[in-house]
C-alpha cells in the first residue's frame, strides 16, 4: 500500500464524500415530470447515495485523523480501509435493499448501525495499536 500516500488518500476521501453530494444534487435538480434518466433511475440513484454517504464520511474522518500521525500508523490503517470501505459500501447497498416485513422494520437500520460501529471500532483499534507500537520505537 505504499502507493497510497497521505496526499493521495486525502484527495480520494474528499472525492468519495463528493459522490453522494453529487447524487443529492442530481436528485434535487431532476425533473420528475419528464421521463428522463434521473427520474427513471431515481431509486437506484438514491440507493447509491444512501449506501455511500456514511462510509465516505467515516473514511474522510479517519484519513484526517491519521494524516497527523507517523506514516506507520497511516499505512497500517489504510491496509484495513482499502478493503473494508468498499466491502462496507457493498454490504450497505444490500442492507438498504433488504426486504422488510411489517409497517416499520428497524432491522436494516440496525444492521447498518452495527456495520458502522464495527468499522469505527476496528479502525480505532488499528490506529491505537499501531500508534502505541510506533511510539515505543
Amino acid at each position: 500500500m505504499k502507493f497510497l500516500t497521505k496526499n493521495k488518500t486525502l484527495l480520494i476521501s474528499f472525492a468519495l464524500v463528493g459522490i453522494p453530494l453529487l447524487i443529492i444534487l442530481i436528485q434535487e435538480t431532476c425533473n420528475y415530470q419528464k421521463q428522463d434518466w434521473c427520474s427513471v433511475n431515481s431509486s437506484l440513484i438514491g440507493d447509491i447515495g444512501k449506501s455511500t454517504i456514511v462510509p465516505a464520511i467515516l473514511f474522510l474522518f479517519f484519513t484526517l485523523l491519521t494524516v497527523s500521525f507517523r506514516s506507520v500508523v497511516f499505512q497500517s490503517w489504510i491496509k484495513f480501509a482499502t478493503w473494508a470501505t468498499p466491502l462496507m459500501i457493498g454490504l450497505l447497498y444490500l442492507i438498504i435493499n433488504m426486504p422488510t416485513s411489517g409497517f416499520i422494520d428497524v432491522r436494516p437500520a440496525l444492521y447498518a448501525l452495527i456495520l458502522y460501529g464495527m468499522y469505527f471500532v476496528i479502525s480505532l483499534i488499528i490506529i491505537g495499536t499501531s500508534w502505541y507500537k510506533s511510539r515505543e520505537q
